[in-house]
């Protein structure tokens, strides 16, 4: 993986999972006519270069993952309230719900409860969600760890009490693929299997707003989101001292952003810090490795889950299917980890030869996006993240 500290030599260790299934639930309000282009970027930012490699990571040790990419018009308080309703939660399972978009918190609400309302697209404060209550509607799945983390404004307005409804460095993200060694496979295994338990998090403390800002080498995006991730990396790939937990990962996160110096158009600063709360424990909930089906025939549609799971099954059985679902001379597009700049291009038959035989060197491919034509796929488009075993 691009490095944004100094990596330490590793040591090869071995992968084990306790969790069976990670469920993202991710929404994002990018329709906005104020800020969405910010949280376009925000989106992009935390897929690239948090969702999909943590993925990678925990498909590679066995676990499955389920990704509901909820934005535009499917970021709305009933989208939310759907997914939710129809989430199915083994009790291994993980579930990670994270927000992007609007919110704030009434005038007459006391500031021992910190958490904010989420407006999710919409302006109507009557179907306002409160972070809380949403997380423990999601605990009520009984899933085996629960972080719920909303990044939004918790400034005062004149909307009803909650109710019971559901800075760091430059950064070059535009290079080649991922690459992660195996001791950082390893703690990224650690962060989500070796905790029990529930985590709350908003980005902002009561009478608040979160800021955007746009840090050198990156594009206009939230300041929270960008923290999440840098002290990500810097956790997994800098110099570590002790385990790696999740309580470590958002108190790092708070310092950081409350660190940065934002200064308003009135030349006032304007500060952010973060709160999070947390009741974990350390360590057993067993140790479950899904076997993989075995696979001989695949209809790929124009879905990229669909995609997803036949990338998926490929690497993991070591073995091409008969796919139906793309047109003749279809070529797959491997890109970089910004999902845009191409690094290699060949037909679809021989990317999947050459994934099958790779599962010691790609831990996942990840469709970005695919080009129809009459109804097929002509053009896949795929990220890759590869394990480094140099060291």
């Amino acid at each position: 993986m691009k490095k944004y500290m100094l990596i330490i030599i590793c040591v090869l260790s071995v992968l084990e999972v306790s969790a069976q299934k990670i469920h993202w639930l991710l929404f994002i309000d990018t329709k906005d006519t104020a800020v969405g282009q910010m949280d376009i970027n925000g989106r992009e930012f935390l897929k690239n270069e948090f969702v999909d490699p943590i993925n990678a990571v925990l498909f590679d040790a066995g676990m499955d993952t389920k990704v509901y990419d909820c934005y535009d018009n499917n970021c709305s308080p009933e989208k939310l309230n759907s997914v939710v309703n129809s989430l199915n939660v083994s009790t291994n399972d993980i579930i990670f719900f994270y927000y992007i978009g609007h919110g704030g918190r009434s005038v007459i609400e006391d500031d021992s409860h910190p958490w904010p309302q989420m407006c999710l697209g919409q302006f109507d404060e009557k179907k306002f969600v409160d972070l809380e209550s949403l997380h423990n509607k999601l605990k009520a799945k009984r899933p085996r760890l629960c972080i719920t983390v909303g990044m939004c404004c918790n400034s005062y307005a004149n909307i009803p009490r909650r109710r019971n409804t559901i800075v760091p460095n430059a950064v070059d993200y535009s290079g080649d693929s991922f690459r992660y060694y195996e001791e950082e496979k390893q703690l990224i295994v650690d962060l989500f299997t070796k905790q029990c338990g529930s985590l709350i998090a908003t980005s902002a403390s009561p009478g608040e707003t979160s800021k955007g800002v746009q840090f050198d080498g990156l594009k206009p995006m939230d300041v929270y989101t960008t923290c999440l991730v840098a002290s990500f990396d810097e956790l997994i790939t800098g110099e570590n001292s002790g385990d790696v937990t999740l309580e470590k990962l958002f108190k790092k996160t708070g310092t950081l952003v409350s660190s940065i110096e934002i200064v308003d158009k009135r030349g006032n600063r304007s500060p952010q810090n973060p709160h999070f709360s947390a009741s974990l424990n350390n360590g057993g909930c067993g140790i479950i490795n899904p076997e993989p089906d075995p696979i001989s025939n695949v209809t790929v549609a124009n879905d990229l889950e669909t995609v997803q799971n036949m990338l998926d099954a490929t690497l993991r059985n070591q073995n091409v299917p008969s796919i139906n679902g793309f047109a003749p001379n279809a070529v797959v597009r491997v890109l970089a980890r910004d999902g845009r700049t191409q690094l290699d291009r060949m037909s679809v038959e021989k990317y999947l030869s050459r994934i099958s035989s790779s599962g010691e060197l790609i831990m996942r491919v990840i469709p970005v996006r695919t080009i129809m034509s009459g109804g097929k796929i002509a053009e896949l488009h795929v990220r890759e993240i590869l394990v480094d075993r140099r060291y």
